[in-house]
């Protein structure tokens, strides 16, 4: 008996890379967006608050990214537009995400109100999160192209 590992390929690894920098990313402006919401007060530590910001941030990130991965790693004729659009509606999605997992109720409606606030305060935050939104956009379109190549490769085989 062979047991047999599939090892990800270059698009897959850079879909993993991309979402670990959008992890990086979304804790950071976790941490400063959401540092406002007095959830900090339900914690026994302070430590373990920060981890969490950092934790809801980073799975925010995420999940909002694999909400609007349709929109990213388009090719043609308005790729760039529906990537910007893509972006703008992650990044509200992230405060939607992050807020209600740091402060169900409250957070679900002030989160993506803290995301504006704190990208417009601190425009610094701004660009890992830009550059992280770009990675993601670019590894899903070498993503979307192995696939489809793996796709028609198929076809012709089998047809």
């Amino acid at each position: 008996m062979q047991i047999t590992v599939n090892l990800p390929s270059r698009a897959e690894w850079a879909l993993i890379l991309a979402f670990a920098a959008l992890a990086l990313a979304g804790a950071v402006l976790g941490m400063y967006a959401l540092r406002d919401l007095n959830a900090l007060d339900s914690f026994t530590s302070r430590d373990t608050a920060r981890g969490w910001l950092a934790m809801s941030g980073a799975m925010g990130a995420c999940l909002s990214a694999m909400a609007m991965r349709d929109r990213f790693g388009r090719v043609g004729r308005g790729s760039l537009w529906h990537a910007a659009v893509a972006g703008v509606i992650t990044t509200m999605l992230v405060g939607i995400v992050a807020g209600t997992l740091v402060l169900p109720i409250f957070g679900t409606m002030f989160g993506p109100w803290l995301v504006l606030i704190a990208l417009l305060n601190m425009p610094v935050l701004a660009v890992p999160w830009m550059f992280a939104l770009w990675g993601y956009d670019t590894a899903r379109r070498s993503y979307t192209a192995e696939r489809e190549s793996l796709d028609a490769w198929g076809r012709r085989t089998h047809a």
